[in-house]
């Protein structure tokens, strides 16, 4: 309000609604997704997507159920549906699009999981794009006599998913965190200075960290991680 910012980082992904009130202003947006316009920080959802489909696949997973919470808009939906594209035909195998599910606004991740996993055809491994998606699956397994990753392999996104110790440890493909925030500093450094370090995004480095809820199925691949 004063008018003194020599530059603004907005963090979150409703950060684009105030990007008006900021004329004039330089602002760095930093977000799980990206749906704003100019500088932008945050995760290759396209190329995370394709690491974890290709971790399932490698363990010899053929029946993976993508679930998404309502988080996911017509921005990153089509990168993560790339992204297991992407892995599928590097493996061989066809791509089951209507293995795809995003909840939709008011809709139950709990009702949404428990239709997936009552499929004539259920899935042997879930790809959950946020640590609700995993708690809804960790709720819902075991009310159908399943568990994991015995009955049922999990896979998160994201450092939350980390924080899952019950009833088994997540694995989980997560950003660097303390990376992601010198790439922020370093972002805004350059603003600041009107020296931009990126055209227009940079890509937070990311990992996976292997748990306890992915089970290898007898006829996996024996290709390395």
């Amino acid at each position: 309000e004063e008018g003194d910012a020599e530059a603004l980082c907005m963090i979150g992904d409703d950060a684009e609604v105030y990007r008006d009130l900021m004329d004039g202003c330089p602002v760095l947006t930093v977000s799980r997704y990206r749906h704003t316009r100019g500088l932008w920080v945050g995760p290759d959802i396209q190329k995370i997507s394709c690491q974890i489909m290709t971790y399932l696949l490698e363990r010899g997973h053929r029946d993976i159920a993508v679930v998404c919470s309502t988080d996911v808009d017509q921005h990153a939906m089509p990168l993560i549906l790339a992204g297991c594209r992407e892995a599928c035909e590097a493996a061989g195998t066809a791509f089951r699009r209507n293995m795809v599910y995003a909840a939709c606004e008011g809709e139950s991740l709990i009702d949404l999981v428990r239709s997936v996993l009552e499929r004539p055809d259920r899935p042997t491994a879930v790809y959950a794009e946020e640590v609700a998606v995993c708690q809804a699956v960790l709720a819902v397994a075991p009310q159908l006599g399943l568990t994991v990753p015995h009955d049922l392999s999990l896979i998160g996104y994201g450092p939350n998913v980390l924080k899952l110790e019950y009833p088994v440890t997540v694995t989980a493909n997560t950003v660097d965190v303390v990376e992601g925030g010198k790439l922020i500093a370093q972002a805004l450094v350059g603003l600041l200075s009107n020296q931009p370090v990126m055209d227009d995004h940079l890509w937070f480095a990311n990992r996976m960290v292997e748990r306890g809820s992915v089970k290898t199925l007898d006829h996996a691949s024996t290709r390395g991680s």
